[in-house]
């Protein structure tokens, strides 16, 4: 249970990296690329060595990483798009009820049980992230087909990554530093990828360099690593089943996150934010309950 606590703990972290960076005026995509290569800087260090190598490069999940790390990027560009022409809430209604996906793929590819209780608790989910997000001053202009590509686009990709992620862990970890090595590929995947695109946006003259995005970077890679590395851990520990660990996870993720919003950045809650938050907590026991 301790990673899947630590998991939550980085991930809401995550969050609050991110209003930290718009405070500061850190491109978020200069963060993002930076952090990457943070990422695999961090990873390297914490297996001991580089994992860039034959023993490594030959593994079978190697082909996968390379793909996860292409979806981080294409999944964040998405996200950020999305913001930016649905607003906050939209987007994160899209990403978070990606939860659906690994939760139905865990039946069909793990075997995982399906109880009355579990599936009360996701679709509990489901209600209680739409609640949590609303924000009434939110201006969503934007053209009607971007309305329902985009949402969707960050459903699909969003429930991909997790699922590609459990399958990994069943299928493919079977050394005590292939979760490690993995990741670091995976990242190391991602920082290529983006940083391809941020060199397009800085010849456009999009974007404009800046060096306090490695600082950012730096904030931002290190717990990043760690988070992954938690969340696999805790999909290995056995403790819930990934049918239920991955809804427990985003939820508890978004209930940590407005909490630390009050705290920490004193936003406003609305009436069906507060309801959210109590069908939160509701939903994420009906879940560990319905596993047992």
């Amino acid at each position: 249970m301790i990673w899947l606590l630590l998991s939550i703990l980085l991930n809401t972290y995550i969050g609050i990296v991110f209003k930290v960076f718009h405070r500061f005026g850190i491109s978020n995509l200069q963060g993002i690329v930076a952090n990457y290569f943070i990422c695999v800087i961090t990873g390297s260090i914490f297996l001991g060595h580089s994992p860039f190598i034959a023993q490594y490069l030959h593994k079978d999940y190697v082909p996968f990483a390379i793909l996860q790390g292409l979806f981080f990027f294409v999944v964040f560009y998405l996200i950020s798009k999305s913001t930016m022409a649905l607003g906050v809430s939209a987007t994160q209604v899209s990403n978070k009820l990606s939860l659906v996906i690994p939760v139905v793929m865990a039946y069909f590819l793990f075997g995982d049980s399906i109880s009355f209780f579990k599936i009360i608790g996701v679709l509990m989910a489901g209600i209680a992230v739409y609640l949590a997000s609303q924000k009434a001053d939110e201006q969503n202009v934007v053209h009607a087909k971007n309305r329902l590509i985009l949402p969707i686009l960050i459903f699909l990709g969003s429930g991909f990554l997790d699922t590609l992620t459990t399958y990994i862990q069943h299928q493919y970890f079977h050394a005590p530093e292939d979760s490690s090595v993995y990741i670091i590929f995976c990242f190391a995947s991602g920082a290529f990828f983006s940083s391809i695109y941020l060199l397009w946006q800085l010849s456009k003259q999009e974007e404009k360099w800046s060096y306090t995005s490695i600082a950012g970077g730096i904030v931002l890679g290190i717990p990043n690593f760690f988070s992954i590395y938690a969340f696999i851990k805790a999909l290995g520990a056995n403790v819930l089943q990934t049918s239920a660990l991955v809804p427990v996870n985003n939820i508890a993720v978004v209930f940590a996150s407005a909490v630390c919003a009050i705290l920490f950045f004193h936003e406003k809650l609305n009436k069906k934010n507060y309801l959210g938050l109590a069908f939160a907590l509701f939903a994420i026991v009906l879940i560990i309950f319905g596993d047992k």
